[in-house]
């Protein structure tokens, strides 16, 4: 059982060599039908086994097939045949075979190791621990075997309890069992711990000097740890004891890529290919070589066909992801390293390489929560720490853009990218003009461009635009034609507000690339600066033409083409095809899934939620997202299973256990909802939205004291803290002791000058009647803290309550000026300005927050008041359609269509409307208003 151990790496690229096998067979059939039964299946069997034992196993198989052809009810043939196939590498083959031995009841023990073994081969890892994980064998050879492939599988899918648990079991089986041996070197190198995975490989080497996959993890491990010439002697060994041994020739031609030595790995190809020329290791190891002889679009397509037969194989979704890169499918690349991520978490490239793809699609946020793993885990890693550096930057972070340089200055003294990170540190000293002057002295005896992109940042960040498009300049220099240059000197232009200069620069940029998408999105951004979606559209669609692949530009344009009223259906279909074109992208499917939660259209909702979980299993965002559409459209028990599997991905976080809280509520669970937010507090004791739920589930159910217990706990454990203060004013409020909640309040705000709790108190005082002290509070605070526009908000919202728009609108544009993105409040300054009889200023204010929120309805019906206020009907009685068509529920929005429908003389539509809030009767409160508008109709 131990001949044919599997490579322990579970890549499942071992496929049938179909060419030379079919023919070898039919050379055999002829010659078994000549011979007749003169040749007895005892020789066959007998003649194969002395072949396999000479390693020779494409001629052994012959014989084990003539074998299986004269007596093809055997049950051990069949299972010698399964294990002659996987030695020759055809593990479909193979799985066909042991299959055949169990229905032909061969005992399991002696068929499933070899099965688990041809599974991992496949990588039909899932496969294997769903049907045999709970098997255990008496024999403890067969009991280590078994393991071990579990191990591998359970590694595989990212669980590393279960993986080491599998380990120990082999190890307890058969000590030193040299399999289980290797596996847990793999382990050990996996965390970095090359000594100690060394030690284990040699002493397999040492017991088992035969064992072929021993030196190939040998030569693994030589090779990790710089040893060039010792990794290709312990290949070379490999191959010697078994010369048909894929795997090693696949690490002997990386070895000689590693060195640069492409002809040396095109030369060992060939020989792959003449040794197995219809196997999947070899296409693989052809795409390798394309790839690294530049030639992108042959490892593109043998990618993609590997990925046919194997699409979950990490190896050939990372070339796969490379090549389109190289390709300027970054979209595309940005789904397989999406996957592999999503398979496997710890792999750093798979991150490093999303984390560019993210960079480039203009999601620097995204990049940096992928690369925080990497980094958190390894503190050397160069490239994440340049990688996220770069995303910084372009979210226009400069210090923390300078600090990761910093980070990476000690790793290598000699590299210019690394001095120039040292010298920024000393502008955060004070230096900052030595530091400047020492930084362009480094760039001016450097051909690189380290020292540029170092000026160019702590430019930038001082607001010097000049300098920092003077250091561009230089860049390009020395690297002519970047498309990225330009970009970044759009940007720069753009926070000149030089808005056609910066037009220029991002066109110039996407024809250099037109794959560069943050110069596309900078273009359209621009385009609706200016008024002019018609145009942001059309360059869309034009991009589209050329790479009609490209998710994010469809992305982009679902969203532009939403924002000005193109039909719900359009919108969908633009958003389908971005799922087509990415279907492993998980950006493409929470847009759906989102839109149609939007137009409430549960059912939509539902199915692509679980589209999306088929496509995307392992997908955090999408777990959330899909909870939360089950949970909204009423099905609170798949909403559960949902969350439990987030759970199981996030098992240290706790946000799953708050999901889990809100659906056991929902459907009138409350012991499950308590025990859920017990545990979401264990892991995050200080996690205040658990508090709060806990405490609100506690008051719900009776239970006021334990609630008011828990909270006084929390206010003498953290003295700091605002919440606890909010809790138990709450509690008070509820028990109707407005006295108390209120005393409780003003002693938070005495004690922490917490915003929250300010505002908390003044709501309180308001609600509480008592609106001269609650006016005096405001005031006080506000002339103490004249930054807190959080609670100048809410001031101005009572304004609006007590009839003073003129101190309302005064107010909310302070608050807009400090928060530009608050939709709320930018909705409540245009609603204030036309009420206050300046609708035409009202629109800036209420056009820029629907380009923010395009599908918000309460932002429509906002502003189709502010259009019918400034004489443009026709426009408002669009746009307030289109506010009902999103929520067609809302009976407020029907009487603001009725309203803009009679202005604009469609009594039909006003009628319509009218009539059927007329028959809501008491349920609808504004039946005066209906009644007035229905007089003269």
């Amino acid at each position: 059982m131990t001949g044919h151990t599997l490579d322990s790496s579970p890549d499942g690229l071992m496929k049938p060599r179909h060419a030379v096998v079919r023919l070898i067979c039919v050379f055999a059939l002829v010659l078994a039908g000549a011979c007749g039964d003169r040749t007895s299946v005892e020789a066959l069997v007998a003649s194969a086994k002395e072949l396999s034992a000479k390693k020779e196993h494409a001629a052994a198989l012959i014989q084990f097939r003539a074998a299986v052809q004269k007596s093809p009810d055997s049950p051990e043939l069949r299972l010698l045949l399964g294990k002659a196939l996987l030695a020759a590498g055809d593990a479909g083959g193979a799985e066909l075979e042991f299959n055949r031995a169990l229905e032909a009841k061969v005992p399991p023990q002696e068929v499933l190791p070899y099965l688990a073994q041809t599974l991992v081969l496949l990588g039909e890892n899932k496969k294997l621990v769903q049907a045999h994980a709970a098997v255990s064998f008496a024999d403890p050879e067969a009991q280590a075997a078994m393991q071990t492939q579990l191990a591998t599988a359970w590694a595989a899918l990212g669980d590393r309890a279960k993986a080491e648990g599998a380990l120990g079991r082999a190890s307890a089986a058969v000590p030193g069992y040299a399999p289980a041996a290797l596996l847990s070197a793999r382990f050990l190198a996996g965390k970095r711990e090359f000594a100690e995975a060394t030690k284990l490989v040699d002493g397999v080497v040492s017991r088992v000097p035969t064992d072929h996959q021993a030196w190939l993890l040998r030569g693994e491990l030589l090779s990790a740890g710089g040893d060039v010439a010792g990794a290709e002697q312990a290949f070379a060994k490999a191959i010697a004891l078994e010369k048909e041994f894929l795997p090693a020739y696949q690490a002997l031609v990386a070895v000689h890529l590693a060195k640069g030595d492409v002809a040396a790995a095109k030369a060992l190809a060939a020989k792959l290919r003449a040794l197995a020329p219809g196997n999947v290791m070899t296409a693989y190891v052809d795409a390798q070589v394309a790839f690294a002889a530049g030639d992108y679009l042959k490892a593109r397509d043998l990618s993609q066909r590997l990925l046919l037969a194997a699409p979950d194989n990490v190896r050939v979704l990372m070339l796969a992801a490379v090549a389109q890169a190289r390709l300027g499918a970054v979209a595309q690349a940005s789904a397989h390293f999406g996957k592999v991520v999503s398979m496997s978490p710890d792999l750093a490239p798979a991150r490093e390489g999303l984390a560019e793809t993210y960079i480039r699609m203009g999601q620097p946020v995204k990049a940096l929560e992928v690369l925080k793993p990497v980094l958190d885990g390894d503190v050397n890693n160069i490239r994440a720490i340049v990688l996220a550096a770069d995303a910084e930057l372009r979210q226009g972070h400069m210090q923390a853009s300078e600090k990761l340089y910093i980070r990476a200055a000690t790793l290598d003294p000699k590299n210019t990218r690394l001095q120039a990170a040292a010298l920024v540190s000393r502008l955060f000293a004070g230096d900052s003009t030595a530091a400047l002057a020492d930084l362009q002295t480094l760039a001016n005896r450097t051909q690189d461009t380290y020292a540029e992109e170092a000026l160019f940042a702590a430019r930038l960040r001082r607001g010097e635009f000049d300098a920092a498009l003077a250091s561009l300049d230089a860049m390009s220099k020395k690297r002519p034609g970047l498309a990225v240059h330009q970009e970044l000197r759009g940007r720069v232009l753009a926070s000149k507000r030089d808005w056609p200069a910066a037009r220029a620069a991002f066109e110039q940029a996407l024809k250099a690339d037109p794959s560069l998408f943050a110069a596309l999105q900078s273009l359209v951004s621009l385009d609706l600066r200016d008024k002019e979606p018609a145009r942001a559209i059309a360059r869309l669609r034009t991009a589209l033409v050329a790479n009609p692949q490209d998710a994010m530009a469809l992305l982009l344009l679902a969203e532009v083409a939403a924002g000005q009223g193109t039909p719900q259906s359009e919108v969908k279909v633009i958003l389908a095809d971005a799922v087509k074109a990415a279907p492993s992208m998980v950006e493409p499917r929470l847009a759906q899934l989102s839109f149609a939660l939007r137009l409430r259209q549960f059912k939509d909702a539902l199915a692509f939620a679980q589209e999306a979980l088929s496509a995307i299993p392992g997908s955090v965002e999408l777990l959330r997202a899909a909870g939360s559409a089950q949970l909204q459209a009423g099905d609170s028990e798949q909403a559960l299973r949902t969350f439990r599997k987030l759970a199981g991905a996030l098992p240290m976080e706790a946000g799953p256990y708050l999901n889990m809280a809100e659906a056991y509520v929902v459907s009138g669970k409350p012991d499950q909802a308590e025990n859920s937010l017990n545990k979401a507090l264990e892991l995050e004791p200080d996690n205040e939205a658990a508090q709060s739920a806990l405490v609100n589930l506690l008051a719900s159910r009776g239970r006021g004291g334990n609630a008011m217990e828990y909270v006084r706990r929390q206010k003498q454990n953290k003295p700091k803290a605002s919440y606890p203060y909010a809790l138990e004013a709450g509690l008070l409020a509820k028990a109707n002791d407005s006295n108390g909640a209120l005393a409780v309040l003003r002693d938070g705000v005495a004690k922490t000058q917490s915003s929250d709790l300010a505002r908390r108190l003044y709501g309180a005082q308001m609600q509480f009647g008592r609106k001269a002290e609650a006016q005096q509070f405001a005031s006080t605070w506000m002339k103490q803290h004249p930054q807190d526009q959080a609670m100048e908000y809410q001031i101005a919202a009572q304004d609006i309550l007590r009839g003073d728009l003129v101190a309302a609108e005064e107010r909310l544009k302070r608050v807009v000026v400090a928060y530009p993105t608050n939709t709320q409040a930018l909705n409540n300054l245009a609603w204030t300005l036309v009420q206050n009889g300046r609708p035409r200023e009202a629109l800036l204010y209420i056009q820029q927050a629907v380009q923010i929120a395009p599908e918000a309805a309460v932002l429509l019906d906002t502003m189709a008041q502010a259009l019918a206020a400034n004489k443009q009907v026709s426009q408002a009685l669009d746009v307030q359609r289109r506010a009902v068509e999103l929520a067609p529920e809302d009976n407020q929005l029907r009487l603001g269509l009725a309203r803009i429908a009679k202005q604009s003389g469609d009594k039909s539509l006003a009628q319509t409307e009218l009539q059927r809030l007329r028959d809501l009767g008491a349920k609808f409160p504004a039946q005066e208003e209906v009644s007035k508008l229905l007089q003269g109709m």
